[in-house]
């Protein structure tokens, strides 16, 4: 880090453009979550289709709103949170079927 990226007196923090690499990564993690978020409103879309109200209610309920907590967690400053994110949801948001084992676990 350059002397220009060290907190400076009275500040706790580097100055933003010192943390590019953990803001994206933390970008990337939203958007694995929301990938997964796209899949589980799919759903739900299909079944308020089908009539089927229990389904789109047990569906909001748990995966969407697991999924949603998950994404309010989401913060550049904890990069552990967001490396186990990208790691744990990265491959679930590629495979459907893993996705809802996952998400009725």
């Amino acid at each position: 880090m350059s002397e220009q990226d060290q907190p400076r007196a009275g500040e706790t923090e580097p100055p933003i453009y010192a943390n590019y690499d953990a803001i994206i990564a933390s970008e990337v993690a939203a958007e694995i979550v929301n990938r997964c978020r796209g899949i589980v409103y799919d759903r739900i879309h299909k079944l308020m289709a089908a009539g089927d109200r229990d389904g789109v209610e047990r569906l909001k309920a748990g995966p969407a709103m697991r999924l949603h907590a998950l994404l309010e967690t989401l913060d550049y400053r904890d990069q552990d949170r967001v490396q186990t994110v990208i790691e744990t949801w990265g491959p679930l948001a590629r495979d459907e079927a893993a996705l809802w084992d996952a998400l009725d676990g």
